[in-house]
This record gives structure tokens, sequence and C-alpha cells, in this order.
């Protein structure tokens, strides 16, 4: 939840809200991320896990140190600007797809000079900026089902990092909770989609 809406310009909006240690959250990922793939990798050898950044298009790269590296990168750049912000950074490993939201799941977006809202079209009160990690299947419906859900259950379980908190209502996913990775409350910089309108 957020309060205080203020639109300052066409690409940012401010609120305020719970605010979150940055990079403390992105080495909490990373220490998520590394052993998870390093047991997949290790129960089929034959995957090599992939990362893909927003604006990369369909360009992937090995998820390597070098992929670690620009996930720390990229988003503490993106965080000088904004500090919730729907940038994702896909991981591919084996049948599993995971995306990355470290600045948040949630951008606001407007059209023309109307009252914002979440992009899913939901009131902009209810933005949540917590950082978040979602699990998906490499191809088809974005749900697991049967032994692929227990799988995806039981890896998250098994390398979830302190504080952190698993999310299975619908999408799995793995949540970076403000009670573990807050810094406080704050004035939110929000990433806005302003849609322009023919006069």
């Amino acid at each position: 939840m957020i309060t205080n809406l203020e639109i300052p310009d066409d690409e940012t909006a401010l609120a305020f809200g719970q605010t979150f240690d940055v990079p403390g959250v992105l080495e909490a990922m990373v220490a998520f991320l590394k052993p998870l793939i390093a047991e997949i990798v290790s129960a089929a050898p034959h995957v090599a896990p992939t990362v893909r950044f927003a604006g990369d298009g369909d360009r992937r790269a090995p998820l390597d140190e070098d992929g670690y590296a620009r996930l720390r990168r990229e988003t503490l750049a993106y965080a000088r600007r904004w500090n919730v912000l729907g940038f994702v950074a896909r991981v591919d490993v084996g049948t599993f797809q995971l995306r990355l939201y470290p600045l948040g799941r949630d951008d606001l977006q407007r059209i023309g000079a109307r009252e914002p809202t979440l992009i899913s079209e939901e009131d902009w009160r209810d933005l949540d900026p917590t950082p978040i990690v979602e699990f998906r299947p490499v191809t088809g419906f974005p749900l697991f089902e049967g032994k692929a859900r227990s799988l995806v259950e039981l890896l998250t379980r098994r390398h979830a990092p302190p504080g952190t908190k698993l999310d299975f209502e619908r999408i799995p996913a793995l949540r970076f909770p403000h009670r573990a990775f807050g810094t406080g409350l704050g004035t939110l910089r929000i990433s806005l989609l302003t849609i322009p309108v023919e006069p």
C-alpha cells in the first residue's frame, strides 16, 4: 500500500510507502539463486542456466559471475532513479523460469492526465514495493501443478534465505518482506508509464 501520490513528470510518480535495502535484497537474491541453480544443474548436468535482462529482447547470456555482476550493476543503476520499478531479469534453468524483481513487481501507468493505476489497472494505492522472485515454467501456462509444483516448493523452502517468505497462493514466489529487508517508511520514486492522449 502507498499513499500521498504526486506526479512530478511523465516518467515518475512520488508516493509514501515502505522503503527497502536494495543491496541487501540483491545479495539475498543471489544467495538464493546460486544453491538452487546448483542443485538443479547437479540433477541435470546438461542444463546451462541463462539470464536475460529487461531491454535485451531475446538475447540471453550465461548466468555466471558476470551475469550476477550485471544484475547488481543494473539494479543499482535503476535504483538511483526509481525505488520501485517492475524491472525484470529472467533466469532460465532447465524447465524453470525465475523472474527477478529486486525493485518490486509493480509499475504505475496513466492515460493522459487521468489518475494513475497499476499496470494491471488496479488502484494505485495497492502498489506493493516488496522485492520478489516468481517461478514459472519456461514454456506453457504460467502455473505449476502436481509434481512440478511440489518440486518448486521443495527447492524454494530448501534455499530460501533467512527473513524471506514463501508465497504459493497464485504464482509460486519468494518475497523479501519489509520486516527483514526494509529501511523504514519514506518517499518512493515509482516508475510511471504515461500514455499520451490526442486532444
